[in-house]
Parts: C-alpha cells; structure tokens; sequence
C-alpha cells in the first residue's frame, strides 16, 4: 500500500481519482451524493477498480476511514457556470442554488478529516461571481490552522487539447508552493491528440458532425496551427 493516501468526495466519472492515482496515491474512496457519472466510472473499470464509491451522502463512512494526506473534490459547478442560463445575471440567487449543498458538504467533510491538502475544483467564475463564498470557507480553514491558496489555471497549460479555464481552492497545513507553467510550451492540438484515429481504427467512432456558423468555419481556417484566437492569459495565484 502506498504511504500517500487520498480521498474523492463528488468525483462522479471518476477522472479526478485517476489523476490522483497516477500520481502516485493510494485512493480510500470516491464519495458520492448521487449516481451521476456511474456508468463512465463503471466502464473505467480497469484504472478505478476497488474503489468504495458510496452514492449517498448518509452512506460515507466517516467514522470509519483513516485520516488521509489529500482530501480532492470537484461538487457541481452549475450555480457559477456560464452554462447556467436559467440564472441570468441575478447574481444573489446563485448563492442559493441548493446545489451548492453538495459544496458545503463537501468542504464540512474535508474539515472533519482534516488532511494534510484539501483542493475543491470549481469553474473559474467560483472565484469571481462566487468569491465571498469560498473566502468564508477560507477563513473557516484558516481558523483550523491551515494556509488557503486560490490557484485559477487553464487545462491548455497542462496538456489538454482545448482551453478549459479552472478554479482550485486549496488549503494546506504547510507552506505550499505551485509550479507555473513553462511559458514557451507548445499547446497540443486537436490533431497531435487524435490525429491517429483513423490510422488505428480506420474510421472515427461514434463520431457526431457539428453544423457550425460560417464564421466559425472561416476563423478555424484562418487560426495558425497550435495557436489561438485570443490572447491567453497564463495561471495566477493568490494566497492568503
């Protein structure tokens, strides 16, 4: 068994818990509140495996599990997304989204367990429409005796073919240092991730076209390779 050890709570597909597995920690569970995510996680089967993953939040076992090193969480992003039509700009009422149930859960379990890190990822719009939110849950932390870190990066810097800007709210019980992101790192494409498909399969799985505007034609056409459209603005960080 491994001597880092790390706990999932509202993972749902499970992509979070193989991240942290890959680096190196032994997983003591993925807790649930629902089943949303079931069947990717099921089908992952070889990479989450033995994996106790509760779907109920009465079903956690709190009492029972050993305090671990990280505490990792992704609860539902959609009271600050974009996505989130049905809010429009009333900002006041996301902050009752029940939903947002799930979060305060979520942070009131890492508390309890107390672990060495805790990181709650959210969409980048947390830190803005959200942030008295999360700086009451910081200063929540903070009065346990942890350090709190708001680190907004982009998936883009890290490996993923597309932009995918993201809010992590970290609280530590040492001194916690994140490394940037190199500055002259060659985004990866669309084509260097998938351009070996129709060499390995011969044809695109389960491939749905998308009708797109014209001017959404024209612009992809004009984008150089491996560049973007806008300017990015790499990750920062804000500690307390």
């Amino acid at each position: 068994m491994n001597d880092l050890t790390a706990l999932g709570i509202n993972i749902f597909g499970g992509g979070f818990t193989m991240g942290v597995r890959r680096a190196g920690f032994d997983i003591l569970g993925q807790w649930e509140e629902c089943d949303a995510g079931k069947k990717t996680f099921d089908k992952n089967v070889k990479y989450l495996g033995g994996i106790h993953r509760p779907l109920r939040y009465v079903d956690w076992p709190l009492l029972e599990i050993r305090r671990p090193h990280l505490v990792y969480a992704n609860p539902p992003c959609a009271p600050w997304s974009a996505a989130n039509t049905r809010l429009g700009l009333v900002k006041a009422i996301r902050f009752v989204d029940p939903r947002l149930a799930m979060t305060n859960r979520t942070m009131e379990t890492g508390m309890t367990l107390r672990p060495d890190v805790f990181i709650c990822e959210s969409v980048a719009r947390a830190y803005t429409l959200g942030r008295t939110y999360y700086d009451a849950w910081a200063e929540r932390w903070i009065a346990l005796g942890y350090g709190v870190t708001y680190y907004l990066t982009d998936a883009l810097l890290h490996g993923l073919p597309s932009t995918r800007s993201r809010f992590h709210f970290i609280a530590h019980r040492d001194e916690f240092a994140i490394d940037e992101p190199r500055r002259d790192f060659i985004p990866v494409t669309c084509a260097m991730a998938i351009g070996d498909i129709m060499d390995n399969f011969g044809h695109l799985l389960h491939h749905v076209p998308r009708r797109l505007p014209p001017g959404v034609h024209e612009a992809m056409r004009r984008c150089p390779q491996g560049e973007l459209v806008n300017q990015f603005t790499p990750c920062e960080k804000f500690s307390f």
